[in-house]
């Protein structure tokens, strides 16, 4: 019964990306740190729109992924105030819209690397001393 309990709950949690269409995606050792980046790269460019930022649903479909797999990235660049959730109480825009409220070229990476690809602790240590990931900038990282 149990078994079956879990297939249905699986399968609930599934379907509105199976209903969506979402295509599915590679993922790998660090999917979220890209996908993170390919998240602020969509949003530095909405800078020059209007609407200055992107609906969870625009981002989805822009970078091929569904939902489940968006909401822990968009979380962790919102925990690191890199992001904001913008919620207009607008007839004309009823969906609430992510925009990037840091500046790329004086913003480091250091932070976004510890927090979805590589933490900075005594295991890692020598890697973070070798490479120059402390002195760069989110904008030399962007696609």
């Amino acid at each position: 019964a149990w078994v079956i309990v879990l297939l249905g709950a699986a399968l609930t949690a599934y379907l509105p990306g199976l209903l969506a269409g979402a295509p599915k995606r590679r993922v790998g050792p660090g999917w979220q740190f890209q996908l993170a980046l390919e998240v602020l790269g969509r949003l530095v460019c909405a800078m020059q729109q209007p609407e200055k930022g992107y609906s969870a649903a625009q981002l989805c479909a822009a970078l091929q992924v569904d939902n489940a797999r968006l909401e822990p990235v968009m979380q962790a660049l919102q925990w690191l105030d890199w992001v904001g959730l913008l919620q207009e109480n607008n007839v004309f825009d009823a969906e609430s819209r992510y925009v990037i409220l840091v500046q790329p070229d004086k913003t480091p990476l250091q932070p976004l690397i510890q927090k979805l690809l590589l933490s900075g602790n005594a295991a890692t240590e020598k890697i973070w001393q070798l490479t120059q990931w402390q002195t760069m900038t989110l904008e030399s990282a962007l696609p």
